[in-house]
């Protein structure tokens, strides 16, 4: 038996219909995941950039606290300076250190040094020293004591 509506048969109708909407349904989901894919590129296109900036962010950071290390060591030897106006008219009395820390020179027997005294900071930086070296070009300081 035979449905038929209007004079169409309901049952041709209603399978090409099915068909219809199954190919527009799969033409939707075609354009829908051609959008995503150019969403998607997009979003990683964006990423990169990102990535590249960080990383330039990145080695500026680096450039920056290795800037900062050095000022600071360098500050650190500068925290032992004292700075003084010059006044030639001053007083004995009125004179001040110049430089914090310690003096060191040659032993008091021995001849021949560069220099009388020697002004260290407060906290020098000595290197590495080998005692025993048998070298005879050996540089050596001692602590001194002088009136000033």
């Amino acid at each position: 038996m035979k449905q038929e509506l209007y004079g169409y048969d309901i049952k041709k109708v209603t399978e090409e219909f099915g068909s219809t909407t199954k190919a527009i349904t799969q033409a939707l989901t075609q354009v829908e995941l051609e959008s995503t894919k150019k969403q998607l590129k997009q979003v990683k296109e964006e990423l990169e950039s990102t990535r590249n900036k960080l990383q330039q962010a990145q080695v500026a950071l680096d450039s920056t606290r290795e800037q900062i290390n050095v000022l600071e060591k360098d500050n650190a030897r500068r925290d032992d300076i004292d700075p003084v106006r010059a006044d030639l008219n001053a007083s004995r009395d009125e004179l001040h250190a110049i430089l914090k820390g310690n003096a060191a020179g040659k032993h008091y027997n021995m001849g021949g040094s560069g220099a009388n005294l020697l002004c260290l900071p407060k906290n020098p930086e000595w290197k590495e020293y080998t005692e025993g070296d048998s070298s005879t070009w050996t540089g050596k300081l001692f602590g001194v004591e002088y009136d000033i």
